[in-house]
């Protein structure tokens, strides 16, 4: 089911207001789910293995290492000194292949295609939404060096906060090295990842093969490393000199052409706001947020205005909860996660068309790339807009930034930024902006929320009072009325304070089968392990069904493309109907309103 939600170049005053023209007459920007459609490469390109199988098959054929023809060429290393490293590795594993076996052409080209399946399911499984086809597209661009795609995609998707020393990527490394061996079909994929394990730490840059090295010596040192006590650490796989060694090795190379980058950048800019949204969902007290404020953030709680993204969501929540009051009671002990992800969706496409409004030369694609680096936050992402605040504002950083909209890279990001924005003068004042995202969010009075966004004197006050949710405390009732009442008579609680804490990030992606596949997202655990984690996926990778009965088996494209439409839905959903009475339900013919039925499960 396709949203029918389609880009509306609207003229102010005419259609959004329903009054004269104002100002100048300025075309609001009106952008949905329409405009910014999917553009995975999915069984697109015909025999798309074969570009990069042929470079793999090279690299084994390379006569400086034709005693170890039988080593994957995956690994934390660059592909020969990863094929010499895992010839070692399976001697000290299974004595029936020795170390200087060489497979015939034959079987040399079934090493290579194993290989190949090893390193697809590495980076499917390191990166979330990343079909087949695009991970042979970032292998072929990195000449089948694994490491080198993981920087390529990075950079691909904007992920400048991205730690490759954090516990949430170290713990993902080692699980899809694992995940690695058993695509390649090794004989024990446990003890492959305790070998590279060991080798991590104990001096992984002893072992990276130079065209003069002496392979035999080279040997010598990785088996008696591997014989010996070796390294104890439980902290997990170590990829810091490999990430070090893989930027070297990627300054060196020219890359023309990546896969496209759109679907990807527009999840993670969605995950983004999620995760403010649960933030905001913390700071509300839990009685009000049981009895009134879970309807008020579900339907007009978007994350764009003036303040940082909690702050706003907060604002419009309680400001939605006084201007358009609930008619039926409703005490809820938990909140809606298919209305919640719709509100994400809602606020990401208010985003979008408010700066698309205020900068018409910034495609669409341009503003989520913008948004990406700015967290969500308008007071970064516009340079324009007045400075009700000055602290804690995201600084815009375009370093490691690909172009986005186009399949060749070149570090344009800055450039393109700036003669889209930064160097421009708005041609949208900010009360349009704000009608265009109003209405991009399907708010039910764009004009209301208008005015309230878009004065800064009323803004300015309201911050104030804001800061006493930002505390490490859970503001009390008291705290919660006199905010919302500041929003019609300018009760100031407090001056405004220049200390209000940073939006924590979370900058590395925990997999879940489930999540992905229903196209929405609840908390996980970083370390811990749960259901829909790494045993739901190595099913997936084997070609196993999730569930006993033999029902839902999915491969890695069917898992992206399973709910694909329901990612940025932004009309109605089943659990709307919490919040209206029979006879009150919404007028599918309302077109203002109107807000298509579907049901995520």
């Amino acid at each position: 089911m396709k949203s029918s939600f389609r880009f509306r170049d609207t003229v102010l005053g005419d259609s959004i207001l329903g009054g004269s023209r104002q100002g100048s007459g300025s075309i609001n920007r009106i952008y949905g789910p329409r405009d910014l459609e999917d553009t995975f490469l999915i069984e697109v390109v015909e025999d798309a293995f074969k570009p990069v199988l042929a470079k793999i098959e090279k690299i084994h054929g390379d006569v400086n290492i034709a005693a170890y023809r039988n080593g994957f060429c995956f690994g934390l290393l660059d592909p020969i000194s990863n094929i010499v490293i895992n010839s070692a590795i399976s001697a000290t594993i299974s004595a029936s292949e020795p170390l200087d076996y060489r497979p015939d052409e034959g079987q040399a080209a079934v090493m290579a295609m194993r290989s190949l399946n090893g390193l697809v399911a590495f980076l499917t499984y390191l990166f979330p939404y990343l079909p087949n086809e695009e991970a042979m597209g970032y292998l072929d661009a990195a000449d089948a060096d694994l490491v080198v795609a993981c920087l390529l995609i990075i950079r691909r998707r904007g992920m400048q906060e991205f730690d490759p020393c954090s516990s949430t990527a170290v713990a993902a490394f080692e699980t899809a090295l694992r995940f690695a061996a058993i695509a390649a079909q090794h004989p024990d994929p446990e003890q492959f990842v305790q070998r590279w394990k060991q080798i991590s730490y104990d001096g992984l840059h002893r072992f990276c093969y130079k065209p003069h090295s002496k392979l035999q010596n080279m040997i010598v040192n990785i088996l008696g490393m591997l014989g010996g006590a070796g390294s104890t650490s439980n902290d997990g796989i170590s990829v810091k000199i490999s990430w070090l060694f893989a930027k070297d090795r990627l300054i060196n190379k020219l890359v023309k052409e990546l896969p496209p980058a759109r679907a990807a950048m527009k999840r993670m800019l969605l995950a983004t706001i999620h995760g403010f949204y649960l933030q905001a969902l913390a700071k509300l007290p839990t009685d009000e947020l049981r009895c009134r404020y879970h309807r008020s953030m579900l339907m007009g709680g978007y994350c764009y205005g003036p303040l940082d993204p909690v702050s706003n969501i907060l604002l419009n929540t309680m400001w939605y909860d006084r201007r358009f009051p609930s008619t039926k009671e409703c005490t809820l002990q938990m909140v809606s996660t298919e209305c919640l992800w719709r509100i994400t969706a809602q606020s990401l496409y208010g985003l979008v068309s408010f700066l698309c409004t205020r900068y018409p030369a910034l495609t669409p694609d341009l503003a989520m790339q913008r948004l990406l680096v700015a967290r969500a936050d308008l007071l970064a992402a516009d340079p324009n807009l007045p400075k009700i605040r000055t602290h804690n504002v995201p600084v815009l950083n375009w370093s490691g930034c690909g172009q986005v909209g186009a399949r060749i890279t070149g570090g344009r990001a800055k450039e393109l930024q700036d003669k889209a924005v930064d160097s421009c003068a708005p041609s949208a004042s900010v009360e349009e902006a704000y009608a265009a995202a109003a209405t991009a969010a399907f708010h039910p009075n764009p004009s209301a929320q208008q005015k309230i966004l878009g004065s800064q004197s009323a803004m300015t006050v309201i911050f104030g009072q804001l800061l006493t949710l930002k505390e490490d405390t859970v503001p009390s009732t008291y705290d919660i009325f006199i905010l919302s009442e500041s929003l019609f008579t300018g009760i100031s609680l407090r001056e405004l304070d220049e200390q209000a804490k940073p939006v924590p990030r979370n900058k590395e992606h925990v997999r879940c089968t489930y999540c992905e596949r229903q196209g929405t997202s609840i908390v996980h655990p970083t370390a811990k392990g749960f259901q829909g984690r790494e045993k739901e996926f190595e099913k997936l990778l084997r070609g196993e069904p999730f569930f006993v009965d033999g029902s839902d088996m999915y491969n890695n494209d069917e898992l992206i493309t399973h709910k694909q439409q329901f990612v940025d839905w932004v009309h109605m959903v089943r659990d709307d109907y919490i919040y209206y009475d029979d006879e009150a339900a919404p007028d599918g013919d309302d077109e203002q309103n109107k807000r298509p039925y579907v049901n995520f499960r």
